[in-house]
């Protein structure tokens, strides 16, 4: 297995790791996911409604503004504490707040690695699903998940556990649901939720431990949100008000629902939050702005999504929610958005930091080729510039990014440099080096990867 080396910075390279999600034993039989094609992005293929709703708008009024603007200095002014290094963390052992946010307490990292992702059929017709398995990105094993009646799986959702993976099947007719610790299809793999005539299911994530699923049905034109305990079989309405709601995100004890929704007069896309004892209620707090595609802490605490002032303001900003106060982690410090939709943002299980890139290009896809990680402290109310994967063609289709949980790795598909397939490739933020799951040609799959 190939590891790329990078020059990334020297400051992570000692540290303590982020947040992680909880262990536990998943419940009930279950089944498997697998990722979109690239282009489609985090599309939810079950209504139609395109991660980056109004991508190619135009280009963005004005340049993004110099990523190094007003430069850290080389040896001026007071170094900020390595993000990763408790001792050396102001926030880790404190109770107070701090400017209304409460300290997010560490945990230990995932003890294992699992990536699920897609690859084409060999002889072609439909994907097949596959999946990493590791203490870390080197030394693991890949192998495939047998599936039962899916022939083109997509966009995977990994429990924070490992044990569960889910999926729909390509065209909004099923979600299904698998045990990775079972290699048998007819035991490890079922359909939970089938669509009836006129209707599609779409964007199935899962609790912790793959006991609850939440998922979109889009019926007569509505998007609706739906939960489904695997182990009752029983479904509880999560928003069925009629307009363009999607992208849901579940805590993993279940107690919290994020997703977007513009099924108000206005059209203005809404963050709302969903809670079993209190109902949803909106987040956004603005009647103008356009909040979409929120992103959620396992611990269900802290939540960040994208910000445009209007539906055609092309200049957006990132917000973190947390204690029930939004915060702006982009535009005070120079790196504001310079296309409304081409932004991503997560937080860590337990929220205490949040991962999040800014970049210029008018096509989502293409975030590497403009932009930076960064990581957000939101207890010390601090950035740090992160690294950059290497050994990358940033000149061919790549899949979007995700986080791993504990807030390690950063996971995606793309081309190799020098490659004729797609890789599945994993960036380690601490120590800034870029590792190969996968090996071309074996792998020739750009869906979206999930991991745990």
């Amino acid at each position: 297995m190939r590891r790329i080396p990078t020059l990334a910075l020297a400051l992570l390279s000692t540290a303590l790791l982020i947040s992680c999600g909880s262990d536990g034993s998943g419940r009930g039989d279950g089944g498997v996911g697998a990722g979109a094609d690239v282009g489609q992005g985090e599309g939810d293929g079950a209504g139609g409604e395109g991660e980056g709703e109004g991508e190619g708008e135009g280009e963005g009024e004005g340049g993004t503004p110099g990523e190094d603007d007003g430069g850290e200095g080389e040896g001026e002014g007071e170094q900020k504490p390595d993000p990763w290094d408790t001792e050396n963390d102001p926030w880790v052992d404190d109770t107070f707040l701090k400017d209304g946010i409460g300290p997010k307490e560490r945990a230990v990292p995932n003890p294992r690695l699992t990536v699920v992702f897609t690859r084409p059929v060999a002889a072609g017709g439909g994907r097949e699903l596959y999946m990493y398995r590791g203490a870390g990105p080197e030394g693991g094993e890949v192998q495939k998940i047998r599936l039962r009646d899916f022939g083109a799986p997509s966009n995977p959702y990994v429990s924070t556990d490992g044990n569960w993976v889910t999926f729909f099947e390509s065209g909004g007719t099923a979600i299904g649901i698998s045990d990775l610790r079972i290699a048998d299809q007819s035991a490890a793999t079922k359909r939970w939720v089938t669509a009836r005539a006129g209707q599609q299911v779409g964007n199935p994530v899962l609790s912790g431990v793959g006991d609850v699923l939440a998922y979109q049905l889009t019926e007569d034109g509505a998007k609706k949100l739906f939960l489904f305990d695997t182990v009752t079989e029983e479904t509880t309405p999560v928003w069925e008000n009629p307009g363009n709601t999607g992208f849901p995100q579940i805590s993993d004890s279940a107690n919290a629902v994020f997703f977007h929704s513009d099924s108000n007069a206005a059209q203005v896309h809404e963050v709302i939050r969903w809670t079993e004892a209190g109902g949803p209620s909106n987040e956004s707090q603005s009647a103008t702005s356009q909040d979409q595609n929120p992103r959620l802490s396992r611990n269900g605490e802290v939540a960040c999504w994208r910000r445009s002032s209007a539906q055609t303001d092309l200049v957006g900003d990132a917000i973190v929610w947390a204690d029930f106060i939004r915060r702006y982690i982009t535009r005070e410090f120079g790196a504001l958005l310079a296309l409304r939709n081409h932004f991503d943002c997560q937080p860590t299980s337990r929220g205490r930091h949040v991962i999040w890139r800014a970049h210029a290009e008018n096509i989502r896809a293409h975030w590497l080729k403009k932009g930076n990680f960064w990581l957000y402290d939101l207890n010390a109310h601090e950035h740090h510039r992160l690294a950059e994967p290497e050994g990358i063609d940033i000149e061919r289709p790549y899949s979007p990014w995700r986080l791993s949980s504990d807030g390690r790795y950063v996971v995606f598909a793309a081309f190799p440099a020098g490659g004729d397939a797609s890789d599945i490739f994993v960036l380690e933020l601490q120590s800034g080096i870029t590792y190969n799951l996968t090996s071309s040609p074996e792998a020739e799959g750009l869906g979206t990867p999930g991991v745990n």
